[in-house]
């Protein structure tokens, strides 16, 4: 991993965070608008990413929801001998 522990480790508190609602995004993005001021563009985008990943599915809901969508309702009856 190219990141430092400490940066991951932040990406994924601010990210749970987003998730459970104790962080609003709105002040996400005051953070970010912050960082782009300052002229840190790379830190302001990397803010605003987190409010995109906190409100993606998670991989396993996003693979369960893809098998639900392959299965189909049979009409059924009974099979005829």
């Amino acid at each position: 991993m190219d990141q430092p522990l400490a940066e991951r480790m932040l990406r994924a508190f601010l990210t749970q965070m987003i998730r459970t609602e104790a962080v609003d995004p709105d002040d996400i993005q005051d953070a970010a608008d912050r960082l782009e001021r300052d002229g840190d563009i790379e830190a302001a985008h990397a803010m605003r990413c987190l409010i995109v990943e906190a409100n993606a599915p998670e991989q396993s809901e996003w693979l369960a929801d893809r098998a639900r969508a392959r299965f189909h309702a049979i009409d059924g009856g009974k099979a005829d001998d």
